[in-house]
């Protein structure tokens, strides 16, 4: 039977954290929005979508990483796995290695976006059912409370995707640092990392030829109006997401296509044409760079795994 952790905060807690972090990031210079604010049900599907688009290699490339590695990956981690993913979404790559491990003691999938959590773990409860699984309401990015520990297995932070490139790299450090703390002693952290490669395979990722990903990105437009009341004109911005070599990142942002004007929490906001939000940092980390983030958070790099194009990365960390 599927166990909720992590209490879900009410909605008006989660509707002023929201409001406060839209007016604080519109606020600032460069303007930004913050980018787990994507995943609410229908972003969270958006990406679903995202993630079958050819133009996404990052889905198929660990995918196929971790089809090739999972026993491998598992027969390192020997028995009693207690695994924890961090943003875990569908969790749809998670169960190569669920099948791979060989007595997994629990899985436990942490998501912002209760609704969606809920109902991938209903699902994956039919799948695996003698499995203890039990979903988390939280925002991965801050302190992760509340998970108890079961005595005589190893905890497995698992953090696919490459989502540690949406951190700027000090940020990255002290995520990294939560989860080795989450990890505890002797426990191992597990971290997909995109790998730099050439500028027209970054910008098509992340600019998609069916324009998903720019849906995704004006799902944010959406949610401000819905949710916050937001008096805007969805349709004076459009997508973009430029490659920026000298920081190693792709920049997700919405751009103005003309002068318009953001009303919300009682404040204006004008943009004149061109003027933009960034909604997204996506950093490619090669492997020296990445371990270097590791150590500074205290932990010990160890193995990395590839696929079989060198397109993306897994590393093991030692907690």
């Amino acid at each position: 039977m599927i166990a909720l952790i992590g209490a879900k905060r009410p909605e008006a807690t989660l509707h002023g954290q929201f409001l406060r972090d839209v007016l604080e990031g519109l606020t600032a210079h460069p303007r930004i929005l913050p980018c787990k604010y994507f995943y609410d049900r229908h972003g969270s599907e958006l990406f679903d979508r995202i993630a079958e688009e050819p133009d996404y290699y990052l889905t198929g490339a660990e995918t196929e990483l971790l089809t090739m590695h999972a026993a491998a990956i598992a027969a390192a981690l020997g028995r009693a796995v207690d695994l924890v993913e961090l943003g875990s979404g569908s969790s749809i790559k998670t169960r190569i290695l669920l099948d791979a491990l060989l007595t997994p003691a629990r899985y436990v999938p942490i998501d912002i976006s209760g609704e969606y959590l809920f109902a991938t773990a209903e699902r994956l409860q039919h799948l695996y059912p003698d499995l203890a699984i039990e979903p988390m309401v939280a925002d991965y990015s801050g302190r992760i409370d509340g998970l108890r520990a079961i005595e005589g297995t190893r905890r497995v932070v698992f953090f696919p995707g490459s989502s540690i490139g949406n951190f700027e790299p000090r940020a990255a450090v002290a995520f990294l640092d939560r989860a080795r703390i989450l990890a505890g002693r002797g426990g191992v952290v597990l971290v997909g990392v995109d790998l730099p490669k050439e500028r027209a395979v970054l910008e098509r990722a992340y600019d998609d030829r069916h324009g998903v990903t720019a849906a995704f990105n004006l799902n944010l437009m959406t949610r401000l109006q819905s949710e916050l009341g937001a008096e805007l004109e969805s349709d004076a911005f459009r997508h973009a997401a430029p490659w920026q070599p000298e920081h190693s990142r792709v920049e997700m942002r919405l751009v103005a296509t003309r002068a318009t004007l953001i009303r919300v929490g009682g404040q204006s906001f004008p943009f004149k044409a061109g003027e933009h939000i960034v909604t997204e940092h996506c950093y490619k980390h090669d492997v020296a760079a990445f371990r270097r983030l590791a150590v500074q958070a205290g932990l010990g790099p160890g193995a990395v795994w590839f696929d079989p194009d060198e397109r993306v990365s897994i590393h093991w960390l030692d907690a």
